[in-house]
C-alpha cells in the first residue's frame, strides 16, 4: 500500500431478545468458467473484458450503500441467514448464539444515554472484538472481521439501545463497480463495490477527533482481508493506494462529516 497525503459501563441489564435467523447458504453468485480467470474465491468478475465474457449483474448506483441509514431488519437480503436482533436498557450480557467465518456487521442505536456507550462481540472465555466505545446518544454502524464460533455480546449502556447484527451477502443488485462515493457523518459501513485490479481510494474528514477508515473483503475473518487505510485525526484530506481485491466494504469510525472516492487507477 503506497500513501500519498493531501493535507495534513455502569446498570442493570434488562431486557435482550434474540431474533432467528433466515437467509440462503450460498452468496457466491454463479460466474462463467471459461479459462478460469473470470472470477475469484470471492465471487467476483475479473473485469478484464478481453474475452468478451460477462460477470453477474451489477448496480449501477454511484453512490455506496450505507448500513447506518439501511433497513437491515430480521429479514433484509443484504445479510446471510438474516440478523440477529438485540435490545435492552442499561448494561447487558446476552445469551450465545453462533456466527460463521467472514465479515460481520453491526447497526447499532443509543436511546436517552449520557455515559459510556460500549459493544463488545465475545467468543467464550476469549477476547472480545469490540464494535463500539462512544458516549451518550449515539447510533450508526460498525464492523470487525470475526471466525466460526459461539458468540455472546457484552453491552455497556446508561440507556436504551438496540442493535442488529449479521454478516453481509451482497445481492448482486446491490454490488457497485468504481468509480463509487460515499459521504456521512460520524461511524458507518458503506458497499459493496466490486474491485478486480489496484484502487485509490481518497477520502475527506471534517471532524475534531479520530478519523479512520478500513476496507474488508466480504470473506475477511480474523484480520485476514482487512486493510487499515487511514488513521487520521481532526480535518483531513488524502489519498491512500489499495491493492484488495473482491467485493469490498469500508468501515468509518469519525466524528465530523466524511466523503469518500473509490476509483480504479
Amino acid at each position: 500500500m503506497r500513501r500519498r497525503e493531501l493535507l495534513g459501563v455502569a446498570g442493570v441489564g434488562i431486557g435482550t431478545t434474540v431474533a432467528g435467523c433466515t437467509g440462503s447458504e450460498d452468496d457466491t453468485p454463479s460466474l462463467p468458467t471459461g479459462d478460469g480467470s473470470a472470477g475469484n474465491n470471492d465471487g467476483t468478475a475479473d473485469g478484464s473484458g478481453d474475452g468478451g465474457t460477462e460477470g453477474p449483474p451489477r448496480s449501477s448506483e454511484s453512490e455506496l450503500l450505507s448500513i447506518a441509514e439501511s433497513e437491515v431488519g430480521t429479514g433484509s437480503s443484504l445479510f446471510r441467514f438474516g440478523t440477529n436482533h438485540f435490545e435492552g436498557d442499561g448494561s447487558t450480557v446476552t445469551d450465545e448464539f453462533s456466527l460463521g467465518n467472514g465479515l460481520t456487521i453491526a447497526q447499532f442505536e443509543h436511546r436517552d444515554g449520557t455515559s459510556n456507550f460500549t459493544i463488545d462481540l465475545v467468543a467464550g472465555e476469549g477476547f472480545p472484538d469490540q464494535f463500539v466505545n462512544d458516549i451518550g446518544e449515539v447510533s450508526g454502524a460498525a464492523a470487525e472481521p470475526i471466525s466460526s464460533d459461539d458468540y455472546h455480546l457484552e453491552v455497556g449502556a446508561d440507556g436504551e439501545w438496540e442493535l442488529y447484527l449479521g454478516q453481509p451477502r451482497s445481492p448482486d443488485e446491490t454490488i457497485r463497480v468504481s468509480p463509487v462515493s460515499a459521504t456521512g457523518e460520524g461511524q458507518d459501513v458503506v458497499g459493496p463495490v466490486e474491485v478486480y485490479e489496484p484502487i485509490m481510494v481518497s477520502a475527506t474528514h471534517d471532524g475534531e477527533s479520530n478519523f479512520i477508515v478500513g476496507g474488508y473483503s466480504r470473506s475477511a475473518s480474523s484480520g485476514f482481508g482487512r486493510e487499515h487505510l487511514f488513521n487520521e485525526y481532526a480535518e483531513f484530506e488524502g489519498e491512500v493506494e489499495s491493492d484488495q481485491t473482491g467485493i469490498l466494504w469500508f468501515e468509518v469510525k469519525a466524528d465530523g462529516e466524511w466523503s469518500l472516492e473509490i476509483e480504479h487507477k
